[in-house]
């Protein structure tokens, strides 16, 4: 009887184990590329909507709806920002790896979880 019971019990752990749906992982790229080109100026090139206005608009969805909701353990998520004018990176001296978030380079879940709080 024991024996019928231990095989039955194993046998329900390995249905159980095969009958779980798997999760797909999604991991977003999203790269903000503004083109500042003929823009600092907004009084001699003006236009309808306002690259900084674009860029807030999508930062606002990326957190919390992206980075807070319905995340999945191993999540490598990258985000950066890459410059159409190329000029304008050394005219400013900005530092393009500073605008980075990159999730690859966690190990634990825990690390990414820590980070983004």
């Amino acid at each position: 009887m024991k024996k019928f019971l231990i095989t039955a019990l194993l046998l329900l752990v390995a249905t159980g184990l095969f009958a779980q749906k798997s999760k797909e992982i999604f991991h977003y790229n999203v790269v903000f590329a503004p083109d500042l080109s003929n823009r600092l100026n907004s009084s001699l090139y003006p236009k309808a909507v306002n690259d900084a206005d674009i860029v807030q608009g999508v930062l606002q969805n990326i957190w919390p709806d992206l980075l807070k909701q319905r995340r999945s353990e191993g999540q490598l998520d990258h985000y950066s920002v890459d410059f159409i004018n190329k000029g304008l990176v050394n005219i400013y001296k900005v530092n393009p790896e500073l605008l980075n978030i990159d999730f690859q380079r966690f190990e634990r879940q825990n690390d990414r979880i820590n980070y983004v709080m």
